[in-house]
């Protein structure tokens, strides 16, 4: 006669094993999720560093874009008078409108989030619908500074560069100064750095707000 199995202690030994398997992957789990959200955690720190830095970035060159549209605004009220003015004063304002701004925004932190796929991992749709509208918005920052550049290098510079004296910054004949086409090429110019000053002021206060729900 064959030896008696003892079906409740194999029953007991399965449910053990299942158990401690069931166990094992939760641990598991859990102990993923938590690396995960100490990845994300740092993505984000590090994007909330990033965010800082282009705040500063922005602010300064807002305040450029702000001092080159109030030049600019002269300099157009000045050629518009019948009057003749101070040649070297508009050949001067003229020179410093070479300056033309643009801001830098850091990316790194954002393209590290996104290029490693950690992105997946942020779990709370309304801080990363935060963090993406953000880097979009500085994507529109500079498709305006792209267009306003593109509007420089097409009117305001070649003029300069065919009638000034680029090396000297001698005055010239009045007549460089006051003519339908460089007061055109000024107005255009006006057009772009006030697009800017207007999508800087903006884009900060977009800055200003993520940084608070940090």
């Amino acid at each position: 006669m064959g030896k008696k199995i003892n079906w409740l202690n194999h029953i007991i030994e399965f449910i053990v094993v299942v158990i401690s398997v069931l166990l094992a992957f939760q641990l598991n789990n859990w102990s993923v999720k938590r690396e995960h959200k100490k990845v994300v955690s740092m993505h984000l720190d590090q994007i909330d560093e990033e965010t800082r830095y282009n705040k500063i970035a922005l602010t300064s060159v807002l305040e450029l874009s702000e001092k080159q549209l109030a030049l600019l605004d002269t300099l157009i009220v000045m050629l518009a008078k019948d009057e003749s003015n101070d040649l070297s004063t508009i050949n001067k304002a003229c020179f410093r409108l070479l300056n033309i701004g643009n801001v830098y925004l850091k990316r790194n932190a954002y393209i590290s989030l996104t290029g490693t796929g950690d992105i997946r991992f942020l779990d709370n749709f309304e801080e990363k619908n935060r963090v993406i509208s953000l880097y979009e918005y500085y994507d529109w920052v500079e498709s305006i500074e792209r267009i306003a550049i593109s509007n420089y290098n097409e009117n305001f510079f070649p003029y300069m560069n065919q009638n000034f004296d680029m090396v000297q910054a001698k005055v010239q004949k009045e007549e460089v100064y006051r003519n339908k086409k460089f007061i055109n090429a000024l107005a255009t110019y006006r057009y772009g750095e006030k697009q800017k000053v207007d999508k800087y002021k903006d884009c900060l206060e977009v800055v200003e707000s993520f940084l608070k729900k940090e």
